[in-house]
């Protein structure tokens, strides 16, 4: 082999490992975010930060200022908002998109087109306050779909199917695959 070869060889390896290492980064930070929602949807916090009216919000009030739950419930939303907001940004750079500085007010209107919970939050003054305006079933399904679509990012990082059992037959029965022939692996 000729140093030029050799060399080629030992960029490609090292390129390899770096995609790996980046592969299992994006692996990790889903395996966060999942976390994170599984956080919130069982946190107590939930019960004085999320309501249609003062009342259903600030009942456990008192008992959330001792405790810190609803602070800490309200900085796991605000990590959760920010983290799919990033994620949005990285996505569109990875297709090839630019967005230039982001004004406060461009900014908002990103947050709040990636997930509902942004333009649920009560404004004071234009400052969020970290109280939504929401009964907590529509706040906990908002979760869960964000939860569902990282979850299917997750499996689509691991090269694994994102179908249940009836799309993957279905699926399979379409383009002719059967027990004998062996199912596309992205893998190979």
């Amino acid at each position: 082999l000729a140093l030029a070869d050799i060399e080629d060889k030992i960029k490609a390896a090292e390129k390899a490992g770096e995609l790996e290492v980046a592969a299992q980064e994006k692996q990790e930070a889903l395996t966060g975010k999942i976390d994170l929602i599984d956080s919130l949807l069982i946190s107590k916090g939930m019960d004085s930060r999320v309501g249609t009216t003062p009342f259903n919000r600030g009942f456990l009030a008192i008992p959330d200022s001792l405790t810190g739950v609803g602070a800490e419930f309200s900085a796991g939303v605000k990590q959760l908002v920010n983290k799919e907001t990033v994620d949005f940004l990285i996505n569109l750079k990875a297709r090839g998109g630019t967005l230039g500085a982001l004004s406060e007010k461009e900014l908002d209107l990103l947050q709040g087109s990636v997930s509902k919970i942004n333009s649920w939050e009560i404004k004071k003054d234009g400052i969020g306050t970290v109280k939504y305006d929401i009964i907590e079933s529509a706040f906990r399904t908002e979760l869960k779909q964000i939860q569902k679509l990282t979850r299917n990012a997750l499996a689509r990082a691991r090269g694994e199917t994102v179908f249940n059992a009836e799309e993957k037959s279905l699926l399979d029965k379409e383009f002719g695959m059967t027990s004998s022939t062996p199912a596309f692996s992205p893998n190979f």
